[in-house]
């Protein structure tokens, strides 16, 4: 299944599997990519931490509006999506524009305060 969903071979003695946790990674890597544009590129721990966060909340709404919803990481559409739409342009356009393609709407932090356990937060209209 390797060489048919990515084109790329197998290496010999890995976990096909835990290949695959390195996804919240690339994940985290696009939202950083994302801040950066937003937050003017901050240094410091108090900037890093703010990016990590935000990160937190793009790679949430990636897993659960696309990557859960389609049946896990395993899912075809869901991997190749992923590669055509973010991995393939990669910085050839801007990150916020491939997020949106990919998810098919402007992200929100839902997904997120669900995984916080702060998805109970009665809001007002």
């Amino acid at each position: 299944m390797n060489k048919e969903m990515f084109d790329m071979s197998t290496i010999d003695d890995t976990n096909f599997a835990a290949t695959f946790r390195h996804l919240d990674g690339i994940m985290v890597g696009l939202a950083g990519a994302l801040l950066g544009k937003l937050d003017g590129g901050s240094v410091g721990y108090d900037g890093q931490y703010y990016g990590y966060m935000w990160s937190q909340v793009y790679s949430q709404d990636m897993s659960e509006a696309r990557f859960a919803k389609d049946g896990g990481v395993m899912n075809e559409k869901a991997g190749l999506d992923y590669r055509n739409k973010i991995l393939v342009p990669g910085g050839s356009r801007d990150a916020m524009a491939l997020l949106e393609d990919f998810l098919g709407r402007s992200p929100n932090p839902e997904a997120f305060l669900r995984s916080k356990g702060l998805d109970t937060i009665q809001r007002t209209a």
